[in-house]
């Protein structure tokens, strides 16, 4: 094991620390992107937790989403969640750590978003540091600081750079990937204070997140591969499985977890949903990690999913092939890297297959991978002339390509954030007052968000917030009663979508006449496909023109006047804010 031990002889360094101040100069860089982008999406939930205005004040819980039926019910009661919500449903993440640190933004930064993104800047800056030092022990000479520059540029790291709210995935990877040098430091070199130091580590990014459990596998494969057999990698690991007990223990006592969620799965709560699901999410994830055709398509563009699988199977064969052949060109240590370093960014892959595949999910599998890139693409650069496809392959997807997809992806963002509170923010003001029923809403940010856009930038909040479809295809809308209406799904049907399935899973499909009751609103289900609702009525306190009757075309909410009795208006397929800016480049 002297490649792991030996890793500070000054040819190494000499490169290390030169690449080290320019992948923190390009952390800046890549930080300083993401600085015209504001609030966006879940940011306005926890500024509203903040304030303690239409969501529970939760300082160490921003994280909570809903957590009782309680809380639920008055969610779905005046909105934004949608009449289908599962009144059990919980969402509710243990972030403690996280949580301080937004709690920290807004009560000592203001509301400038651009000090918040500075904020998450430094936390990247931090990780690349730790990345640094972590390589410099687990890498052997050169291909160190290559796969510093890797790590740096890629583009998976974008989202938990750019989104406030996904800057747990940061605040978790710094504290896991300082345990892992300080393990590492240990076993190689003897450094007794890492011993205790990895297992603190790990526990400190477990209260950043969740996603820190993708590191433990990158503790257990070490042990593996280190050589002292299965005996010995139980012995080295077993610390880690008791802080992993003591932090589950903690989360199922305080009730956090998932439940109810087609979207989030929780392995201990669904484990047979999560198995399910697993092995498409899986592939999906792979071919974003090796062909770097990102798996947010799963979201944004669900047809193209199979595609997305097939490439993630394409990617992790072209990948194995790449390196068999490149095998017999790797000393020692570079042999013993690739293996515990492949196999803990397979097993950090595994928490997140919890949740539909982004590439966001990358960034702890990404630890191992862009090692094990860096191994591959200088072996093949010092046999170019045999292997010139590999360093294309590689070289252009990891090297190339990112810095332009950080640029292009944060551009996307900021329109789409953008576009999504005009839809609500637009003239006229007085649109959204009273009481207001989205007839269709077929983009998901608008539709449950839009309440908080109108709250943050100081218009009144509507008294109800009822959305009916959220279905992208075409509707008919019929008036029955002076206060009722039938609403019909056509070609199509509810509970398709993503974000549909996030408030009720399919184990929970409804059947005909199923009645959901809310205070001014009674939405009764006429049919349904495999328990997916294609015809429903809905049922007011009050005459349909006491309402403000909204629909979604072109982009934005637009009202219309409710239809005379027995009218049926057919609405078309309006797709989502996203799908339109594919179809307009």
């Amino acid at each position: 094991m002297s490649g792991f031990a030996e890793g500070a002889n000054a040819v190494r360094q000499r490169p290390m620390r030169r690449m080290g101040w320019i992948c923190l100069a390009l952390a800046v860089g890549l930080s300083a992107l993401t600085l015209r982008l504001g609030f966006v999406l879940d940011d306005y939930m926890q500024l509203a937790a903040t304030d303690g205005v239409m969501l529970p004040s939760r300082p160490l819980n921003y994280f909570t989403f809903v957590h009782t039926p309680a809380e639920v019910h008055a969610f779905v009661d005046r909105g934004p969640l949608p009449w289908w919500t599962l009144p059990e449903l919980r969402l509710r993440f243990f972030r403690p750590l996280s949580s301080a640190l937004i709690y920290f933004d807004h009560t000592f930064l203001g509301r400038t978003a651009w000090v918040h993104h500075v904020h998450s800047g430094l936390w990247f800056v931090l990780l690349i540091f730790a990345i640094s030092t972590l390589y410099k022990r687990a890498i052997p000479e050169a291909s160190a600081a290559l796969a510093l520059l890797l790590f740096t540029l890629d583009d998976a790291h974008m989202m938990p750079v750019a989104w406030l709210a996904n800057r747990n995935s940061l605040v978790s990877a710094v504290a896991c990937v300082f345990a892992l040098a300080a393990h590492l430091k240990w076993r190689e070199q003897g450094w007794a204070p890492g011993r205790w130091l990895a297992w603190l580590g790990l526990a400190v990014g477990l209260t950043g997140g969740e996603s820190a459990l993708a590191f433990t596998g990158y503790f257990a494969a070490y042990e593996l591969v280190r050589g002292k057999g299965w005996a010995g990698a139980a012995r080295g690991f077993a610390p880690f499985v008791g802080v992993l007990v003591v932090w589950a223990i903690v989360y199922r006592s305080l009730g956090y977890g998932a439940y109810g969620s087609g979207t989030y799965l929780d392995p201990g709560i669904d484990p047979l949903g999560y198995l399910q699901s697993a092995p498409p999410r899986l592939f999906a994830l792979l071919g974003a990690l090796t062909l770097n055709i990102t798996s947010d398509l799963w979201l944004l563009l669900p047809h193209t999913r199979p595609y997305l699988v097939v490439a993630g199977v394409v990617g992790t064969t072209l990948l194995a092939t790449t390196l068999k052949g490149l095998w017999p060109l790797l000393s020692a240590d570079d042999r013993r890297a690739v293996r515990w370093l492949s196999l803990g960014a397979l097993a950090a892959l595994i928490p997140g297959l919890a949740t539909f595949p982004l590439d966001r999910m990358l960034l702890p599998a990404s630890v191992g991978a862009m090692g094990v890139f860096a191994i591959l693409l200088r072996a093949a650069w010092q046999r170019r002339k045999r292997a010139w496809a590999v360093v294309a392959w590689l070289g252009i997807l990891n090297i190339v390509m990112p810095p332009l997809s950080w640029l292009v992806s944060t551009t996307i963002i900021d329109r789409y954030a953008r576009a999504s509170e005009q839809a609500v923010l637009s003239e006229p003001a007085d649109r959204f007052e009273g009481r207001v029923v989205l007839l269709t809403a077929s983009d998901p940010a608008p539709a449950i968000y839009g309440p908080l856009y109108l709250g943050h930038h100081g218009r009144p909040r509507p008294d109800r917030w009822w959305t009916l479809s959220m279905s992208p295809q075409g509707h008919q809308v019929t008036r029955v009663g002076d206060k009722s209406l039938e609403l019909k799904v056509i070609d199509g049907r509810l509970l398709d979508t993503v974000f549909e399935q996030l408030m009720r899973s399919d184990a929970f499909g409804f059947s005909p006449g199923q009645v959901v009751t809310l205070d001014g609103l009674r939405v009764t289900v006429l049919e349904v496909d495999e328990g997916h609702p294609t015809r429903l009525r809905a049922d007011f306190d009050l005459p349909l023109e006491a309402h403000r009757l909204l629909i979604w075309k072109n982009g934005a909410f637009v009202q219309i006047s409710a239809p005379a009795l027995d009218e049926t208006l057919t609405l078309p397929p309006e797709p989502p804010l996203f799908e339109l800016a594919f179809r307009n480049g």
